[in-house]
């Protein structure tokens, strides 16, 4: 009897084995989940403009907004594709700036002591002061001034992430390195950036979607007569309230494609190291 399979309780498979469907249904619900909560939203948003009477001038209905962006189709998504560029400016920048600085702050506590306060102190500054200086620094009728901000408001919590995330290293790790007489570049590469991978993906996860807003804001704020900034400055002046709620729209489903697709290269990323 010692070979003998003990049967499953109450239909449980057994120990080792899990049950066929457990493994797509995690997955599953993580996609239904989210749909049934924006579909709740929607249909929020229209029974309530109805029901209440909105006016349309004040707050558009679901379906003029849909109608709205299937009219405007074309003039938004030229405007985004203009807007993703500065966003993919902003975000390549304001990531490679930060891991280069986080990187100068684990090994020099003086560079941290003497430039982190300062980017502090940049942070704090709200953008509405910062456009006006970036658009005197760079030609107005080019994308400078709206990279920019993306920049500044993707620099910093990349900047805070990554330090932390490459300061984190196991102390018993560490010593080990230390008492193989391991360089500090030796230490970097194979002990704390492998170690900051997971805090890398965190900050890419934060900044993809925040580097969009910044390129958004930096032309509702800057000017410059393109993207989806403009666009709603436009719309906004012309009392279309539709057109504002589509462009918002399509803001909105193109963050959450970028997030989606950068969350789906963390987890190829780490599932292959096997984190």
């Amino acid at each position: 009897m010692a070979d003998d399979v003990i049967p499953p309780i109450n239909g449980t498979a057994p120990a080792g084995r899990p049950r066929r469907g457990n493994r797509w249904r995690g997955p599953a619900l993580d996609m239904l989940l989210p749909a049934l909560a924006l579909l709740a939203i929607f249909a929020f948003w229209q029974a309530y403009v109805v029901v209440e009477h909105v006016p349309t001038f004040l707050f558009p209905r679901l379906d003029d907004t849909l109608h709205s962006l299937a009219d405007n189709f074309g003039d938004i998504w030229s405007s985004l594709l203009t807007t993703l560029q500065e966003a993919a400016w902003g975000f390549l920048i304001g990531n490679l700036a930060a891991i280069l600085g986080a990187s100068i702050f684990v090994h020099s506590r003086f560079a941290e002591r003497t430039f982190f306060p300062v980017a502090v102190i940049v942070q704090t500054i709200p953008i509405i002061v910062w456009s006006p200086i970036l658009v005197i620094v760079f030609p107005t009728d080019s994308l400078y001034p709206q990279i920019g901000v993306s920049f500044l408001i993707t620099f910093f919590p990349a900047l805070v992430n990554m330090t932390r995330g490459l300061r984190e290293v196991d102390p018993l790790h560490l010593e080990l390195f230390r008492l193989l007489n391991a360089t500090r570049w030796q230490v970097y590469r194979k002990l704390r950036w492998p170690g900051a991978i997971p805090a890398l993906f965190a900050t890419l996860r934060i900044t993809s979607t925040l580097s969009l807003i910044g390129a958004i804001v930096g032309e509702y704020v800057a000017g410059g007569g393109q993207g989806l900034g403009y666009d709603l400055i436009t719309a906004k002046q012309s009392l279309d309230t539709a057109k504002v709620m589509a462009i918002t729209l399509a803001t909105s489903v193109t963050g959450v494609i970028i997030f989606l697709v950068v969350a789906g290269l963390e987890r190829a990323v780490l599932r292959r190291r096997g984190m």
